[in-house]
Formats: C-alpha cells, structure tokens, sequence
C-alpha cells in the first residue's frame, strides 16, 4: 500500500506497513522510527531491551513473574492489566497502574538492595492469608507509593521493611488490610 501524499516530509512511495513494521507494531508503539514503549502480552515475557531508560506496557490482561533490573524502567499497565506471578525489582524504576496479586504462598514485590523504586495508582491484593506482608523490602531499597491500595486479610504488615523507616514512603494510600503498614513513612492516608 503507498501513499499519494507525502505527509511530514515522507515520500510519496513510502510503503505504510512493510513486514518489519508489521512485527514491530505487534510488540511496541514507533514514534519518529525510534522505539517508545514495548507492549507485553500475556504470553510474552517481559524484557527491559535497553541498557537504560526502557518504556514498558503491560496490555490488558494477566501477567506472570515480572523482574526489572536495569536503569530508570517505566512499567505501565493498561486497564485491568494484572501481574500474578512474583515480581523482584533491583533498580531505579517507575510502576503505573497496576494490578499486583498473588494466590501462593510468597509475597506480591520484592526490593532489593538497589531498588529505587515509584508506585502510582497500583493495587496490591493478597489472596492466600498465608503470607505475612505484600511487600519485602532488603535492607537498603527505597520505595514510594502514592496513591496506591493495599488489600488482604491474615497479614501482619503491608511492608516487611528492616530499612530506615524513611526508606519507604505511603503517600495518599489506602490501606484495606486491617494489619499495620510497617515500618514505613506514611502521609494522608485514608
């Protein structure tokens, strides 16, 4: 299919969808010929492809074991896009909007030493009353949630954090679990 304008400077012959955009738009969104965000499917496991400064979107959908390991990451997820499997984060990143649930016997997150890390608008579920906390923070990482909710019941904290209680931060959230946050900072909860 080609063009009979030339729109933005293109010429006029340039193919719209070639095979390679063609693979390419199943697995990211292309501005400018560059790569903004990956998109992850169910089936796909989620990779950080850049050294650093990697755009991720979670589609719709439930979602496995999560690991982010590399330099300033941004994790997305769509409406009702849902993570299950565990997930360990050991870097600078920023997690919107997602749904975080666990059924099994392990906490939902996990900080690690290096582990910079935002939450927005994410909500936490614990599914099993077996487990003691959502989330389990090494001594050293630091986290700030804002906005986010937490729910469960059989907990006896929402953050196992040994860490410095200024380490992690609850920002407007709402804790529905009954337990105590933990050892964490917490501002205008409701």
């Amino acid at each position: 299919m080609t063009m009979d304008r030339a729109p933005l400077g293109l010429k006029k012959d340039v193919s719209l969808y070639d095979a390679t955009d063609r693979a390419r738009v199943n697995s990211s969104i292309s501005l400018a010929g560059e790569v903004a965000a990956r998109i992850f499917t169910a089936k796909m496991p989620v990779v950080e492809a850049n050294p650093q400064d990697n755009m991720l979107f979670l589609a719709s959908e439930q979602h496995g074991n999560l690991a982010l390991s590399k330099a300033r990451t941004r994790l997305q997820g769509g409406t009702g896009a849902v993570v299950t499997g565990t997930v360990a984060l050991s870097s600078q990143s920023i997690i919107v909007g997602i749904d975080f649930q666990q059924a099994t016997l392990t906490n939902l997150v996990t900080l690690n030493v290096n582990s910079r890390t935002v939450f927005t608008n994410c909500t936490f579920t614990n599914k099993s009353n077996l487990v003691p906390s959502l989330i389990t923070c090494v001594a050293g990482a630091k986290a700030s949630f804002i906005g986010c909710t937490f729910y469960g019941t059989g907990l006896t904290q929402v953050v196992d954090n040994p860490g410095v209680i200024t380490d992690i931060v609850l920002l407007g959230c709402h804790n529905a679990t009954g337990a105590a946050a933990g050892n964490v900072t917490e501002i205008g909860g409701v």
